[in-house]
């Protein structure tokens, strides 16, 4: 158990120091925002920073989430993509393991990953799923594990969006006209939104109405951050050899 994850502990703790290297370019507000978005290591953000964003209701994007899972997947997907299925199946699994790992389990990442991993596993078995099931699943077996989980606002939240996305996104964007790139994204963000209301407005009151086009404009943004945290992990990686 503790001996055999020792490795993966360690390998993983090397790749939250070269990114922490690859971003000391950064200025001293722009480097806490960088390692919350990529890794979420969040403890040099100032509250100001943390205020504002939540004043425009982007306060998720202070932290990892399960956007970045995704990010993770794309990326290894062109190699392991090559695999048969129980090998593909295996890898997907263990960087999922090793991203969880890496990002110290946060609640939005244990939901991510677990969601994928249904996904994942789903699908090698040649039994897919779509996401209202593994949505469901993921969140009842982590809860099996951690019943505390329930208790966590980050947890709430990722649980509320990806709910929302999977259950109302395709309803809206069906109702709403104009051409799918700007239906799908809308609704997309309009249907998170309406699901993480009643959490947000319960603890941290009101929402702004800048929060459905700051998170439609955000989006594009946050990714871009995403892919550069990718791109400095692998330099940082090439520096050190």
């Amino acid at each position: 158990g503790r001996s055999a994850a020792a490795p993966i502990a360690r390998f993983a703790n090397t790749i939250r120091r070269m990114l922490d290297r690859g971003a000391e370019s950064l200025n001293r507000t722009e480097r806490p925002l960088f390692l919350g978005m990529v890794i979420g290591d969040d403890r040099g953000q100032s509250a100001t920073t943390a205020d504002d964003f939540r004043a425009a209701g982007l306060g998720h994007l202070l932290v990892v989430s399960g956007q970045n899972v995704a990010f993770v997947l794309a990326v290894a997907m062109p190699v392991v993509g090559r695999f048969r299925p129980a090998g593909r199946a295996l890898a997907l699994f263990l960087i999922l393991g090793l991203f969880a790992m890496l990002t110290r389990f946060e609640p939005s990442v244990l939901r991510a990953t677990a969601m994928a991993g249904v996904g994942i596993g789903s699908a090698a078995l040649g039994r897919p799923v779509n996401g209202r099931a593994a949505l469901s699943w993921a969140c009842a077996g982590l809860l099996l594990v951690d019943p505390f989980l329930v208790r966590l606002v980050a947890f709430q939240l990722s649980a509320s969006a990806t709910a929302g996305i999977v259950w109302l996104a395709q309803p809206l964007a069906d109702r709403l006209p104009g051409p799918s790139w700007l239906r799908v994204p809308l609704s997309t963000t309009a249907a998170a939104q309406l699901a993480v209301s009643p959490v947000l407005v319960s603890i941290f009151g009101p929402l702004p109405l800048a929060s459905l086009p700051a998170n439609l404009l955000a989006g594009p943004a946050s990714g871009a951050v995403m892919i550069w945290g990718r791109s400095e992990e692998h330099t940082s990686e090439l520096q050190s050899h």
